[in-house]
């Protein structure tokens, strides 16, 4: 059995026996990984945990490198990593992964103890702890993982603290002292331990002891903190001297003083860090002011539970009593909730004024160490007036709103739960054997549920409630997203109510914001995007956006541009009401102007790869630019990178352009997102996209946008050198654009018609479309692309042996570079000057005009280029016996291949390494390498380069014999 371990060194295990994985990087990957087993792990969060903020230029490459290490030496145990979307996956079970193993013993542990079975809690936990071999994550490097092992690490106390707490009450004082005493060797600020030592010995009847460790954590905290210890230590302090009878163990309390905290929640799950942040603020020693937790978020994120959850774990620096109210809807007032706390203390006769109640609450309050618990408040002026002004007391509240002018408090906003911790919740109600027997019904369940707790529990009921229907019965009745809202409610219980006490607090603007941002449809959104969906300036619609997230709302995220996040749920009722709130125009519109932004963007983009003197194709539809910046702030990264960072969001607007019927928008986006996906490993997405644009543009009766379309599914197919499909594609859109009239669209065409004819060795037609393409693109006055084609037509000659005229065309095509700033065009004739170079004999300036333009693809980021200039230079430095150069080009170029899949340049690049060989004498690697590079020019239909292979295979056999 394959199991993993992260508590200690990351360590991989096959039964018994340890499998060794590559270090470094290689370890933080796989580390990511099985922090997240069975997710998709992005790339950027791979990137991020590897390389932090200063990304080596190559980060995406190396990453699918690295993880190709890793699945190598996973792959004979039968561990899968797979690549989904814009990452990796681990698909192993949890119970594979160490720590999902603990963590899940812990939460065995609390519902064991919730439901009084103490004994079999304490096992939990004391396997949970067993797991341990070391710190967590030990040695992995980085600040992504840190922050993960600090998270466990906080886990590993809180489950020691549960334990031992289990086992005191059990009677085995005895025996929690020497675990004790070891923890607080660990931690010696923990107070919570020195209280549980402190009870330990007291009820062992080592009282004399007790005091001494209470002494102890008195210097420590002193000496350390420069503060003594908190109320509730001092408190224990205090009984363990008077021999307080409450310390005995089966003492019975009934003291009058008041509990009126609500049950502490059954069905918690997923929030153990929030609990214990909430509870170590409530029993801090710092007690200048009464301790104020605040926890906030929106409708059915679980605050309530949270905080009670809290409050019990902070009971005992509270001995004075637990204060509780709501105020939410139809809750009580603060002027009731301040009497009611009054009578609650013990005052019959209550004076006459707020004010005077108010002061009569804190007179109270100052003699007593209690905690308050304000449920729902809708204001800080609400916590305020109900406040106590004792250090010694504390408070916890809960809200939808952001409470952030309340001094000093400690917030704590709710995040959503993570499938994981949903699907714990669904098992706390309906069974883990239930949901085991129909595990994709129950994903899809979890998926539609959003994280969301409300929405948990409510479609826990409702399976717990129809025990004779499966789980796929709800499954398919919230697969329906414009249903979903009337699925998620049961008896008193609706996400869609929950969700409208928010809304409706919400000025106008506010909502309207909300609902166009819905309304587009993305998972997130840039604040440029909101502006333009509301026709707003920049500023203005960030402001709006930013006031969202502080009645939870939205999320927001750092980025390149502030990003925000719209809950699915919360999407959907926000959708609902823009569509019921506004015309259907008006909506149209909203998206028209989005995809004028993106136009306006990649317009922005594509000059500052080619210049600003080039042309390209583009539709008729306006762009949009914000009033109150310039576009090209908002393009902040390489173009290449900006791509790369953008292609997902290019490809959802393709989509909801083609939903909303505007059809130019839809094929303009689509072309300037192929240029990104040309450069990887995108292309079943750079079909769909294409298959979305061409119903948009044949719905719509857009020539133009066909042709467009068919050109750009042509040069897909070219890409992923499908030769065949690429010259009917390319034929198609050449005659469907000079049947419109456009010169432009058909020069674009032949010139690709030309370089795919080139490549399967038609060098008669190549030459035809070369010379109509560059006719008809000078008309258009595109000299870059111009520039591009006669560098295909220099080819040909140079392949004829006609070197001069070769020359004489790729020199004029590179002034023409140079005029227009097409520096990736222009890095592409040097590459071809180069070639020319070397046959001319010339190695110095064929190594020269190599090595400016590996600078250029080096500056534009771009990965391609790179490796096709690093084979360049691999053949040269063959050339002139600089081997070992020759051998690190030739590697770094047939890697970046493997990763971005450009069979061709893994074919070239193996061809070069082949000939490498055979002058080293390794005859078998070379005959390896040139089988190799034959095999995928004859998958390609590449007969040139075929016939390259075949030819070097021939001069290999030639050497062998002699």
């Amino acid at each position: 059995m394959l199991r993993f371990g992260i508590l200690g060194q990351v360590t991989c295990w096959n039964d018994d026996k340890e499998i060794k994985i590559p270090r470094r990087l290689h370890e933080v990957a796989l580390a990511v990984l099985l922090l997240n087993p069975g997710q998709t792990v992005s790339l950027d969060r791979l990137i991020d945990a590897m390389w932090g903020e200063r990304p080596i230029p190559t980060a995406r490459a190396q990453v699918h490198i690295r993880i190709s290490r890793v699945r190598a030496a996973l792959r004979p145990y039968g561990a899968l990593i797979e690549q989904t979307g814009n990452g990796y996956a681990l698909r192993i079970d949890e119970d594979a992964v160490d720590a999902s193993v603990f963590e899940k013993f812990c939460r065995q542990g609390r519902a064991e103890a919730r439901q009084g079975r103490l004994e079999n809690a304490v096992r939990h936990f004391r396997d949970a702890l067993a797991l341990w071999r070391g710190p967590a994550l030990d040695g992995v490097p980085g600040e992504v993982v840190r922050s993960e092992a600090a998270r466990l690490e906080e886990l590993r106390r809180i489950a020691l603290t549960e334990r031992i707490d289990l086992d005191l009450r059990l009677g085995r004082h005895e025996e929690v002292v020497a675990d004790l005493q070891a923890a607080i060797q660990e931690d010696m600020l923990n107070e919570r331990w020195y209280g549980q030592l402190m009870l330990a010995l007291y009820r062992a009847g080592r009282q004399s002891e007790a005091v001494e460790t209470f002494n102890r954590a008195r210097k420590v905290l002193i000496e350390e903190l420069g503060q003594d210890p908190g109320p509730g230590l001092r408190s224990l302090h205090q009984k363990i001297l008077l021999q307080a009878p409450e310390l005995d163990l089966d003492h019975a309390q009934d003291d009058g003083v008041p509990r009126q905290l609500p049950a502490r929640p059954g069905w918690l799950v997923g929030r153990t860090a929030e609990v214990a942040q909430a509870a170590q603020a409530l029993s801090s020693t710092v007690r200048r002011h009464p301790p104020i937790v605040a926890i906030t978020g929106h409708g059915g994120v679980g605050k309530t539970a949270v905080a009670l959850d809290a409050a019990y774990a902070a009971g005992y620096a509270y001995p004075d009593g637990q204060l509780y109210a709501d105020l939410g809807a139809g809750g009580s007032r603060p002027a009731e909730v301040l009497a009611g706390f009054l009578r609650a203390l013990g005052m019959q006769e209550l004076p006459d004024g707020l004010d005077q109640q108010a002061a009569a609450f804190r007179s109270i309050l100052a003699r007593r160490r209690v905690l308050v618990f304000l449920d729902s408040v809708r204001s800080a002026e609400e916590v305020r007036l109900l406040s106590p002004a004792n250090p010694q007391c504390g408070m916890i509240v809960t809200s939808r709103y952001p409470l952030t002018d309340l001094p000093g408090a400690t917030l704590l906003p709710l995040s959503l739960l993570s499938p994981e911790d949903s699907r714990r919740l669904l098992e706390e109600v309906v069974g883990a054997e239930r949901l085991a027997a129909e595990p994709e019904a129950t994903e899809q369940v979890i998926e539609a549920c959003g994280g969301m707790p409300l929405a948990c529990r409510i479609s826990a009921a409702r399976l717990a409630a129809a025990r004779h229907r499966p789980v796929r019965w709800l499954a398919d009745r919230l697969a329906d997203s414009r249903r979903r809202l009337d699925e998620l409610a049961f008896g008193d219980l609706a996400v869609r109510s929950s969700l409208e006490v928010s809304y409706r607090a919400l000025s106008e603007q506010h909502r309207r914001m909300l609902g166009v941002v819905a309304y587009l449809g993305m998972s997130e959104i840039a604040a440029w995007e909101a502006a333009a969906l509301a026709d707003l300036g920049v500023l203005e619609a960030e402001n709006i956006l930013d006031e969202l997230v502080t009645y939870h709302l939205l999320d927001a995220r750092d980025g390149e541009w502030p990003y925000y996040r719209l809950h699915d749920l919360v999407a959907l009722y926000a959708r609902e009401r823009a569509e019921a709130e506004m015309s259907p125009a008006e909506l149209t519109e909203a998206l028209a102007r989005v995809c004028g932004g993106w136009l306006a963007l990649y317009d922005e983009v594509y000059t500052t790869i080619h210049g600003r003197h080039t042309v390209r194709l583009t539709s008729p539809a306006p762009r949009w630019h914000p009033p109150d910046m310039a576009i090209s702030n908002l393009v902040t990264k390489s173009a290449y990178a900006w791509f790369d960072h953008h292609a997902d969001r290019l490809m959802a607007m393709v989509r909801r352009a083609a939903e909303a019927r505007l059809d130019d928008q839809c094929w303009d986006l689509l072309l300037g997102l192929a240029y990104h996906l040309a450069l990887g490993d995108h292309f079943d997405e750079w079909k769909y996209a294409g298959d979305v644009a061409l119903t948009a543009v044949r719905e719509a009766d857009n020539k133009r946008g066909e042709a467009a379309v068919l050109y750009s599914q042509g040069e897909r197919a070219q890409c992923r050198q499908e030769y065949d499909e690429a010259i009917a594609l390319l034929e198609a859109s050449a005659k469907l654009f000079e049947k419109v009239g456009d010169d432009y669209g058909h020069g674009l065409a032949r010139s690709d018609l030309a370089h795919v004819r080139r490549i399967q060795g038609d060098l008669a037609l190549a030459r035809d479309d070369y010379v109509a393409a560059i006719a008809l693109l000078d008309a258009a006055g595109d000299l870059l692309t111009q520039a591009a084609a006669r560098r295909g037509l220099a080819r040909i000659e140079q392949e004829l042996g006609h070197y001069a005229e070769a020359r004489d065309i790729l020199l004029e095509a590179h002034e023409q570079c140079r005029r227009v700033g097409g520096r990736r065009v222009e890095a592409q004739i040097l590459h071809s000057l180069s070639e020319l170079a070397v046959t001319s004999g010339d190695l110095v300036e064929a190594e020269a005009r190599l090595r400016r333009a590996r600078t250029i693809c080096e500056e534009l980021h771009d990965p391609v280029g790179e490796a096709y200039t690093a084979v360049g230079l691999g053949e040269l430095h063959t050339r002139t016996g600089r081997f070992d150069d020759a051998q690190e080009s030739l590697l770094h170029a047939v890697e970046t291949a493997m990763a971005l899949k450009n069979r061709l340049l893994q074919g070239r690049t193996l061809l070069a390494l082949g000939e490498l060989n055979a002058l080293r004498g390794l005859h078998g690697l070379a005959r390896r390498d040139h089988l190799a590079a034959r095999h995928l020019f004859t998958q390609l239909g590449a007969t040139r380069w075929v016939d390259k292979a075949e030819e070097a295979l021939r001069t290999l056999q030639q050497r062998e014999d002699d």
